[in-house]
C-alpha cells in the first residue's frame, strides 16, 4: 500500500514538473481522439491506440 510523505525542494520540484507533462501528454491524447472522432482518417484508430498504450504503461 502507498503511503503518503513530505516532499520539498528539488523533489517536489521534479515531481511538480513530471506531473505537468503527463498532464500535457493526456491533453494531446484527448485532443488526437477528438479529432478522429470528428474526422477519422487512415491509420487514425491505429496511432492514437498505440499512443495511448505508451502513455498509460499497456494499461489500454
Amino acid at each position: 500500500m502507498a503511503t503518503l510523505e513530505r516532499v520539498e525542494g528539488e523533489e517536489l520540484e521534479r515531481l511538480t514538473v513530471q506531473i505537468l507533462e503527463e498532464r500535457k501528454e493526456l491533453l494531446w491524447a484527448c485532443r488526437a481522439v477528438i479529432a478522429y472522432l470528428e474526422d477519422p482518417y487512415p491509420g487514425g484508430r491505429e496511432y492514437i491506440i498505440a499512443f495511448l498504450k505508451e502513455v498509460t504503461d499497456g494499461c489500454v
